[in-house]
Order: C-alpha cells, then sequence, then structure tokens
C-alpha cells in the first residue's frame, strides 16, 4: 500500500507540469499570431449614400480582416458644389470601432452642405491583414483549447480514481480480515 499510495505526488506533479506546458504554449502561439499580422493600406474607398436623408452617422469600412488600425484621411466630396474637403479627425469624424472598421461622422460645420442624394466620402486607411501563418497558428491555438477545455475532465477522473484507489485500499483489507 505504501509504494502505491507514493506514486500519488508524481501523478499529481506530472498533470501539473502538463497544464503548465500548455498554458506556457498558448501563450507563446497567440503572441506569436499578433507578430504574423501584416498591415495593409486602402486609398480612395468610396462610400456613397444615394438617399434623400440626412449625414450617415456611421459608416463601415469595406476591407477590414483583422481590424483597421488607423483612418489617415477621410475626403467629403461635394458634388453639388464640384469641391473636395478633407475631413478632420475628431471634428468630422472618429475610427469609433477599430474591430469592424466603423467610423462616426460628425454633424460639424465642415458638412454644414451635405446632400445624402450626391455627396460621397472617400477614405484612406491602414488595417491589420491575415498572413498564411495566422490561419495555421490559429489552427494550432483552436487545437490547444480543445485539448484545455478537456483538461478539467481529466482532472476529476484523476481525482475519481485517487478516492477509489484509497477507498479500496483501506476498506478492502479491512473486509478480507
Amino acid at each position: 500500500m505504501a509504494t502505491s499510495i507514493s506514486n500519488l505526488p508524481t501523478t499529481v506533479t506530472t498533470f501539473v507540469i502538463v497544464v503548465f506546458v500548455l498554458g506556457i504554449g498558448a501563450v507563446m502561439a497567440t503572441t506569436l499570431r499578433t507578430q504574423t499580422i501584416d498591415t495593409d493600406s486602402v486609398n480612395d474607398e468610396l462610400h456613397d449614400y444615394n438617399e434623400v436623408g440626412t449625414l450617415p452617422s456611421n459608416i463601415t469600412l469595406n476591407t477590414v480582416e483583422e481590424g483597421v488600425k488607423e483612418v489617415t484621411k477621410v475626403v467629403w466630396e461635394d458634388v453639388d458644389a464640384g469641391s473636395n474637403t478633407t475631413l478632420t479627425e475628431g471634428t468630422d469624424y472618429e475610427l469609433m470601432d477599430s474591430d469592424i472598421g466603423q467610423v462616426q461622422i460628425y454633424d460639424s460645420s465642415n458638412l454644414t452642405d451635405y446632400d445624402s442624394s450626391a455627396d460621397n466620402f472617400y477614405f484612406d486607411y491602414n488595417y491589420y491583414s491575415n498572413t498564411t501563418s495566422t490561419g495555421i497558428i490559429d489552427e494550432g491555438i483552436g487545437a490547444l483549447d480543445t485539448f484545455g477545455s478537456f483538461l478539467g475532465i481529466l482532472a476529476l477522473a484523476i481525482v475519481a480514481g485517487i478516492i477509489i484507489f484509497v477507498l479500496m485500499t483501506r476498506i478492502m483489507p479491512a473486509q478480507r480480515e
């Protein structure tokens, strides 16, 4: 009995080391994934709102992938006046949600002559893009996540096995006598 119970610390230590190594692997994979994301840019992306109404409050950019890094320029084309106005960040617009590329347009003094049936917005921006490496690392992180969800079940099975082992070694010899 003493030699069987003496294996218990080894089993628990092994389980803790496996969990620790998997945790370190997940952190390293996530960090590596961040390093594999590239930055690309889009220039003069057209957004026209050919409907009668008011100034659009939110515009969602088309090419987002991993999120928008920054909006570098927004130009309002006043078709009736035949002019273009470069808008100012913070006064005329703001990047509200970089994950989905949502830009909020403010009803500022620069946009007083806005005509939704004819005017256009042009956006220049930088966005984070995926690479082949990013997709492969995503699969690895998914596998670690899937395996990690079974660690709780595995720990429960080990604890149940230890309890059954201890009960069997304590109760069974008493019944044999």
